[in-house]
């Protein structure tokens, strides 16, 4: 608890730091600089060392706030599509060996394939 109250007040810290810095510049680069920098800050001290080496460059973007709901809705958007072609290929497979299973040659199914195209 220690080293994530410390992780937070640096944080904190740096947020005010770079808001003099930046000035005007966007509130999500204030943010994004700031805990850079409070993450560099409990690296050196050797605060909460697991938890940063098991953090993705994702996983770092979501914490930093660069994960909007545009780019949450596109990764969905692509997840389901994926999925869709898998279903769809999997239902197709299952037509395909059904139509062997009553006797259709790779002949008619080439036949029947090319007239559906």
């Amino acid at each position: 608890m220690k080293e994530y109250a410390y992780f937070v007040s640096r944080a904190r810290w740096h947020i005010e730091v770079e808001k003099r810095i930046q000035g005007t510049r966007s509130e999500a680069k204030v943010i994004r600089a700031a805990i850079r920098n409070a993450v560099r800050d409990c690296k050196a001290r050797g605060y909460l060392l697991d938890f940063w080496r098991n953090m993705t460059e994702e996983d770092m973007n979501m914490f930093e706030g660069e994960w909007d709901q545009d780019m949450a809705l596109e990764v969905s958007r692509e997840e389901g599509w994926e999925d869709g072609r898998e279903e769809g290929m999997a239902e197709k497979e299952r037509q395909l060996l059904a139509l062997i299973d009553q006797g259709y040659t790779i002949e008619d199914l080439k036949r029947e394939l090319s007239a559906r195209v």
